[in-house]
């Protein structure tokens, strides 16, 4: 079984958090993770995260900048999972979503067996990292950040 990290980048999101960390919680199981990265909130929304009381949440403390793409990296950066998923503030989840991502994942990511013949064929093995992983991962959440930037402000790359 493989760990999710839902990684939730909060300023001041005190309206929906509550809502949102609910529906989201009740599809992880024990070994999954919430990491929430607040930039700053002063409206209570860390007090409302805090009242779950649910070991499966992490709070990091954001940049400070006042940046949903710095806050989503830096969210992206204390992730321990091996499938993570981004999640707005307000974002409520509807029932089954990480049960549904997670299958179409599991065929492309665990290398299923699909052939046949109980071997796993070239293009479904687990592809490997390369020996710097850390760089690697760095440089990824990089361009997903510069890629969220540019979806939420009408930026094309």
């Amino acid at each position: 079984m493989y760990m999710i990290s839902i990684c939730i980048a909060t300023y001041n999101g005190a309206r929906y958090i509550a809502e949102q960390l609910a529906s989201i919680l009740k599809q992880l199981s024990a070994e999954d993770e919430v990491v929430v990265s607040d930039d700053g909130s002063t409206d209570g929304t860390l007090d409302i995260v805090r009242s779950f009381n649910d070991r499966r949440i992490r709070i990091v403390d954001g940049p400070q900048r006042h940046s949903p793409t710095l806050n989503f990296e830096w969210a992206l950066r204390n992730a321990k999972g091996e499938y993570i998923f981004l999640a707005d503030q307000d974002d409520v989840w509807l029932e089954g979503k990480v049960r549904m991502c997670g299958g179409t994942a599991d065929v492309r990511l665990r290398g299923e067996r699909r052939e046949g013949y109980g071997q796993p064929s070239e293009h479904n093995k687990r592809v490997a990292l390369p020996a710097d992983a850390r760089k690697a991962r760095t440089a990824l959440e990089s361009s997903l950040a510069q890629w969220l930037y540019g979806l939420l402000h009408g930026v094309q790359a």
